[in-house]
């Protein structure tokens, strides 16, 4: 027996193949879902076109306490399901639940709406089975009305909720996500939510500067990317149990004085701190042997860079003024991009193993003195710029790059100039 949606001549109808879908929405756009819509077929529920409703019903712009369209509990998850494809929310109305049926959805698009402060309306949805979207929804405070969930679908994003302050109401566990955004969330204070959560493929939060803990991914262990921009956070600590990570991304944490939470992590593919203005000291990352990219930027107090220990593809290290020791930090032979610039260095003895770069730069280190480590370099694909160091001596800069390198041996611009005078070195 199947359940479906109730049926008025303005309203939802089923389509001939019935309630059930065998096609999953990518998260790129909707499918036909075998759902539709009595206008115009497009197999959506609550879509902007025919005749779905304009609102929510009930009391969805109230408090907490409001039960929107059915009373919260009413709703037997263990009962049968009426299966449906995408359901676009408050569009639907009502009706969605005022049969007292539960619901399997493929894909839950929430918003955009500006007047939602809860999701009281949608009890009658016991789980979502790929990807579920909340968008502008400005005045949204809670999650409420989706603690019946089996469990969250594997995609979940949540964009422009600046008054949402947790996602504690969101029901069910999932040990692993494929795709986790919550972005523009100012409100943000937890993510307790996730609290056993193992792995997620990607991870996105910010800005949220209310959030200063990570208290919930004490049992994250591996991830794909991980970035957080614009937390208040001051510490990892929480993120100790993280062994793998694809890359891992820290921008704009004006709290955060070091990441020693993440010492465990052997196996990094790219780290980028970019203005992280508190940061001192890394204090992790000793363990990686090898990593594809470094980025750092922005983080006047950052005096050490320890770990990873060779870096393969990129290296910038830019607004660092007063990092001084890169520690035991080596690069391969080849690199596609080398930015060195207003850095504490006094010579690039880090670059002595590198031979061929796509681009190098070295720009404005008011104390660097020596370019001996770049001798060793035998081509440069595209533009070499190596200017504005005020205490390289210039004829010490042309002696390396001009007379060892060669101009013929750089496929772009060639500029050695405006550094110190020939008598500084």
């Amino acid at each position: 027996m199947r359940h479906c949606l109730p049926s008025r001549a303005t309203a939802l109808l089923l389509a001939t193949v019935g309630c059930v879908s065998d096609k999953a929405p990518q998260p790129g756009g909707a499918v036909d879902t075998g759902v539709a819509l009595l206008d115009d077929g497009t197999g959506d529920v609550g879509s902007d076109s025919a005749d779905a409703g304009g609102g929510a019903g009930g009391d969805t712009s109230g408090g907490d306490g409001g039960s929107g369209s059915g009373d919260e509990g009413s709703i037997d998850c263990s009962a049968e399901r009426a299966n449906l494809g995408n359901v676009y929310w408050p569009e639907v109305g009502p009706e969605l639940c005022a049969d007292g049926v539960p619901k399997s959805v493929g894909a839950l698009w929430v918003g955009p709406d500006d007047s939602i402060t809860n999701l009281a309306g949608l009890e009658c949805v016991c789980s979502v089975s790929t990807r579920m979207r909340i968008e502008y929804v400005p005045a949204l405070t809670s999650l409420r009305g989706l603690e019946q969930l089996d469990q969250p679908p594997a995609i979940f994003e949540v964009v422009d909720a600046p008054a949402l302050t947790s996602l504690d109401h969101l029901g069910g566990h999932r040990s692993r996500y494929e795709h986790l955004y919550l972005m523009r969330v100012e409100a943000l204070a937890s993510l307790a939510f996730l609290s056993g959560t193992e792995s997620i493929e990607n991870f996105f939060v910010g800005p949220a500067p209310a959030l200063t803990s990570l208290e919930g991914l004490e049992s994250l262990s591996s991830v794909g990317s991980f970035q957080l921009d614009g937390t208040g956070i001051a510490h990892v600590d929480e993120l100790s149990g993280m062994t793998r990570a694809g890359g891992l991304s820290f921008e704009e944490n004006h709290s955060l004085t070091n990441l020693s939470g993440l010492a465990n992590v052997t196996e990094l593919a790219d780290l980028s701190l970019i203005r992280n203005g508190a940061l001192e000291n890394v204090g992790a990352f000793t363990d990686i042997e090898e990593s594809s990219s470094l980025v750092v930027k922005g983080s006047p107090l950052l005096t050490t860079l320890d770990g990873p220990r060779t870096v393969t593809d990129r290296l910038e290290l830019w607004q660092v003024p007063a990092l001084t020791d890169l520690g035991t930090l080596e690069v391969s032979s080849a690199l596609n991009y080398v930015y060195v610039g207003e850095t504490g260095l006094a010579h690039l003895d880090v670059l002595e193993g590198l031979r061929t770069a796509g681009e190098l730069y070295v720009v404005s280190n008011p104390h660097l003195a020596s370019i001996a480590g770049l001798s060793g370099l035998t081509a440069v694909d595209g533009h070499l710029r190596v200017v504005s160091n005020p205490m390289l001596s210039q004829c010490h800069a042309e002696e390396i790059l001009v007379a060892g390198l060669g101009e013929a041996a750089v496929g772009g611009d060639f500029q050695v100039d405006y550094n110190g005078e020939c008598g500084a070195e």
